[in-house]
């Protein structure tokens, strides 16, 4: 059921019954995340998906009628690679990358494979345009962007990224070969589910039924990986772009593409505790700053720093302190000049209202994480969140998949009058923030018993999906020794020592 908002003076009410509640961000902040409006306008909000060579097949007919492969002759790959040749490429089909936007056009991706090595990456890339016609391209990315872990500069994708207009795709596609200058309005860090090992199955997240009775004959889907995806427009690169023998030129529907290399992309997910041990190895200081902060949790205010994503292995000092705001909680910036890498804050002997604070994560500690990974301000991909507590807790999270919170964070701006809200979505966090947070009878709270908080924090991570994509440690009182905790279908905690 989805309604709309209305406005009455300084309240906001629903159609029907269902009762407002809105949640103020972190303990450091009281502003409201950004609607779905507003993200829309900085994200392309595209499905991401990835389908083996017969689903591709079966699904787009029309797109792989027109591309008319031909197999290569003694090809040295498994018997289930499909290696074929168009125009002069060798594609590896496969796997193919599928970047769907809301308006249901379509960006197909696929690796060029190439006889030498190189520090290049190739991709084959058929654009959707209206009427169902496709403009192909051939992409090359430079070392700069395959090894690079994080976005650069929009402005200086152009200077690593080749952008070849083949043409139209038709039957028996001819190539035109004109150079293009890749403009980039906008790139973001996106998580490519994983497939499963089976041609006759779906593709999917690690949930698909490969493995389960009935479905035997495959394994579910692997872990997935991360690309940056850029959003391309080709433009004339100052010589004049236009295609040879009076081709009309690529269409205006934007590309949404990334370097694509099947199984693995460019940054492929680390191993969580490794994100933990690489961290504190490149940044010597971050240790030491981490035994000094702990030490602070008996003030009667909140204490919190940060590493950057412009901090490398020689900076001097990496660390930076967040400034202390209103009422004793930090102030962590919602638009930092760089991705932070590393956040970690205390939660105090004191808080806001004088009975302590949470022993975990809070409910708006996660919100504000919500909130930064929608404004691409985090570096997922070696991103730790650190909460260190009066209650002598230590945790850490990192993210492997930060859909995760986009799934089950829900906000709207209640300014936006008119717009259409899910309510059943409102209900469903309702619903779990009133089981784990909702005062006075919430499982976790500011006085409830540490031990069981790590329980009931590990359930509330599964109730809510968050468990399929972060995962959180527990560390020793001087940092030197770190555990994966999860929860067991027992209830029990299973710890995993990350040393």
């Amino acid at each position: 059921m989805k309604q709309k908002l209305l406005k009455s003076g300084r309240q906001i009410r629903w159609l029907g019954s269902l009762s407002v509640f809105l949640f103020v961000l972190f303990s450091c902040t009281s502003e409201l995340l950004q609607s779905e409006q507003e993200y829309s306008k900085n994200t392309t909000q595209n499905l991401i998906r990835q389908l083996r060579y017969a689903e591709f097949k079966n699904e787009a007919p029309n797109v792989f009628e027109k591309l008319k492969f031909k197999s290569l002759k003694n090809s040295k790959d498994t018997e289930h690679s499909k290696t074929f040749v168009i125009n002069d490429f060798s594609i590896d089909a496969e796997y193919v990358y599928i970047s769907e936007q809301d308006n249901g056009k379509k960006t197909y991706t696929f690796y060029l494979e190439k006889e030498e090595r190189s520090s290049y990456l190739e991709n084959y890339v058929l654009n959707e345009q209206d009427n169902g016609i496709f403009d192909a391209y051939m992409i090359r990315y430079d070392s700069i962007i395959v090894n690079h872990q994080s976005q650069i500069a929009k402005e200086d994708v152009a200077n690593h990224v080749k952008l070849e207009y083949l043409g139209l795709l038709r039957d028996n596609s001819s190539v035109e070969r004109a150079l293009y200058c890749p403009k980039v309005p906008f790139q973001e860090y996106v998580y490519v589910p994983g497939i499963c090992s089976s041609e006759i199955h779906q593709t999917g997240e690690a949930g698909c039924l490969c493995g389960t009775p009935g479905h035997m004959d495959c394994t579910p889907a692997d872990e997935g990986f991360y690309i940056i995806q850029y959003v391309m427009l080709p433009t004339d690169c100052g010589g004049g772009g236009a295609s040879p023998g009076g081709g009309v030129g690529p269409g205006s529907s934007p590309i949404s593409t990334g370097p694509y290399n099947p199984g693995g992309g460019f940054g492929s997910v680390a191993d969580p505790c490794d994100k933990i041990k690489n961290t504190n190895t490149k940044f010597t200081k971050l240790k030491p700053a981490l035994v000094t902060i702990s030490g602070t949790t008996s003030q009667n205010q909140e204490n919190g720093f940060f590493i950057d994503a412009a901090a490398t292995s020689s900076t001097t000092n990496p660390i930076q302190n967040f400034p202390v705001g209103a009422a004793g909680t930090i102030d962590i910036s919602d638009n930092p000049l760089q991705k932070y890498v590393v956040i970690v804050h205390t939660h105090d002997a004191n808080g806001i209202t004088g009975n302590g604070t949470y022993s975990v994560f809070t409910w708006d500690d996660l919100a504000k994480i919500n909130q930064l990974l929608i404004k691409n301000h985090i570096d997922v991909a070696n991103f730790i969140f650190y909460v260190i507590t009066a209650d002598g807790t230590k945790y850490a999270m990192t993210i492997e998949n930060p859909a995760v919170f986009q799934n089950f964070f829900y906000y709207q701006n209640p300014n936006n009058i008119g717009q259409t809200v899910d309510v059943e979505r409102f209900k469903k966090i309702e619903k779990v923030f009133t089981k784990y947070y909702k005062k006075p009878s919430g499982l976790l709270s500011e006085t409830s018993n540490p031990l069981n908080d790590k329980v009931n924090f590990l359930k509330f991570l599964k109730d809510t999906g968050l468990s399929s994509g972060v995962s959180l440690f527990e560390s020793n009182s001087d940092f030197t020794s770190y555990s994966k905790i999860t929860l067991k279908s027992n209830g029990i905690v299973n710890s995993q020592n990350c040393n």
